[in-house]
């Protein structure tokens, strides 16, 4: 950033007595610099103290005097004193900021902003403050820098607001790198815990955060942070790792199966014989196998117990050449949903009953692979009331309904189900509901609703093999598309036939059209 300043340049000539006045504007390289804090979440117990370092860099080659100033956002808790050492140095420094609490502080979450200038330049850094009685979380690593396919070293312990160390408890460790975000669950044994990360060739570079929640048998809860740098190993980064498939941002549902498909290359040619593995969020590792020169893929079923939400996960692909390590890796991301259940009424099989008479519902509920639903909950929307469904045999579920004189009429039986895991279906059945008299006038009027009923189920069936048809087809352009893509891959990276541009819209097309294909297929699978 340039910054122009004006001057006057005074020149006098003793020999004439003549003086000038030049006014001159010179630009200069003006000064910049970072700020960033060490930890930005504090948690402080009352009768405690505790410090987080501040770092102030400069940028470039420029040095400067940066001075800091502090101030609480919104809320000002009593009992919290802050002390900030220094408050002004040349850069690159660093600056110790203290938090004071007495045995009476206020019992809450505050914000304290530091403030830091120099001429004219102003930066901010929040440090949310959380003052508890609740525990402290001590929590470190190994060292703080890393390289790709090296394994971070996790570990710490916990104490009680009486400084006693907390022995047994669960222990959530989140770790977030660019958009990738994952957790993982462990337990605090022998009065500590401890987790090794491996940090995979596909993983992003840059600042991570790290964060361990620990919660013991009483239900205390304590938080810590803290930040790392991961880089990338040098000389070793040669392969490139392109993705067939998924599509990036792809919806799948529980119970899904899609390929994980990747195409290595070095220097644009197809790398053999190199080992690929995927590491899914769960940081569970699928080996990808050759298919093909430099395409490696294997797929993968979405249990029904799967997390939903977004899925980040990475692929790396490493060989080893003459006893030198080369490597690569990518990674995207996809949207896990529920899956839905199918619901099947075994029972009723009659579509009319007279009033004041027994009705025995018996529900079958399947996923969509047909495996039944052992453990879940069955309801029954009817006009007395919600009604539970008891589970008689392992996926079908039963329940008697009466119903009354002040039911006649045309009745809708709504049964909704749900797993565990939040998978659910509905069904619903419409019943006609009538006097004794009404019965003994239908009873003609079977042959003529058998009659129609002929009708509607020839109907049916020629839908089904409208249905069956389509997903014969939609599967088949999947198949195409598949084959597309490996398609222009070769005119690529074997022939040269196609530029980069051409490669990369093909590659963008034929995903996208994958993915539409398969949101199809679903649907009719689902129908």
């Amino acid at each position: 950033m340039k910054r122009h300043r004006l001057f006057t340049l005074i020149i006098i000539l003793l020999s004439t007595g003549i003086i000038f006045f030049i006014p001159l504007s010179l630009s200069s390289q003006s000064f910049d610099y970072s700020v960033q804090i060490q930890n930005d979440e504090v948690q402080l117990i009352p009768g405690k103290n505790v410090s987080v370092t501040l770092f102030i860099n400069q940028s470039e080659n420029l040095t400067g005097i940066v001075s800091l100033q502090g101030k609480w956002v919104e809320n000002t808790p009593e009992g919290i004193s802050i002390t900030i050492q220094p408050t002004t140095g040349l850069t690159p420094f660093t600056s110790i900021i203290t938090f004071r609490s007495s045995i009476l502080a206020n019992l809450g979450l505050y914000t304290y902003q530091i403030c830091a200038q120099s001429e004219g330049i102003n930066h901010t850094t929040d440090i949310h403050i959380n003052v508890t009685t609740d525990l402290t979380v001590m929590l470190f690593t190994d060292k703080d820098e890393y390289l790709k396919g090296q394994q971070i070293h996790l570990y710490g312990n916990a104490t009680t607001f009486n400084d006693d160390i907390v022995d047994s408890g669960n222990v959530i460790i989140s770790i977030a790198n660019g958009k990738k975000n994952i957790s993982i669950t462990t337990q605090i044994q022998n009065d500590s815990f401890d987790y090794f990360y491996p940090i995979s060739y596909g993983d992003d570079e840059g600042l991570w955060t790290i964060r361990a929640r620990v919660v013991d048998n009483n239900g205390h809860v304590g938080i810590q942070s803290k930040y790392l740098t991961v880089s990338l190993p040098p000389d070793i980064m040669r392969f490139a790792v392109d993705f067939y498939s998924p599509p990036n941002n792809a919806i799948y549902q529980r119970g899904d199966t899609f390929d994980i498909s990747v195409y290595v290359t070095e220097n644009l040619q197809s790398v053999r014989n190199a080992t690929t593995l995927c590491t899914l969020p769960s940081l569970v590792t699928i080996l990808l196998l050759e298919y093909s020169p430099g395409n490696y893929k294997q797929n993968y079923t979405i249990a029904w117990d799967a997390p939903i939400g977004e899925w980040f996960f990475t692929v790396e692909s490493t060989k080893n050449v003459s006893g030198v390590l080369k490597a690569g890796g990518g990674a995207l991301s996809i949207t896990i949903e529920p899956a839905p259940l199918q619901l099947t009424i075994l029972e009723p099989t009659t579509l009319q009953f007279s009033s004041n008479s027994m009705i025995s519902f018996k529900v079958e509920v399947r996923y969509l692979d047909s495996t039944l639903m052992k453990t879940g909950a069955v309801l029954a929307v009817t006009p007395h009331g919600n009604i539970t469904l008891q589970n008689e045999n392992n996926g079908v579920y039963t329940a008697n309904i009466t119903v009354t004189d002040q039911d006649i009429g045309s009745q809708v039986f709504e049964i909704s189900a749900k797993d565990l895991f939040g998978n659910a279906g509905v069904v619903k059945k419409s019943i006609l509901i009538t006097s004794e008299t009404q019965s003994t006038i239908l009873v003609t009027l079977i042959p003529l609703f058998a009659a129609s009923l002929c009708g509607i189920i020839g109907f049916v069936f020629i839908r089904r093999i409208y249905r069956f048809e389509r997903l014969k087809s939609i599967q088949e352009e999947m198949i195409e598309t598949q084959r597309l893509q490996e398609e222009a891959a070769k005119k690529y990276y074997k022939e040269g036939s196609i530029s980069k541009e051409i490669y990369e819209a093909l590659i963008y097309e034929h995903t996208q059209r994958y993915a539409h294909l398969q949101k199809e297929e679903r649907k009719i699978i689902n129908k």
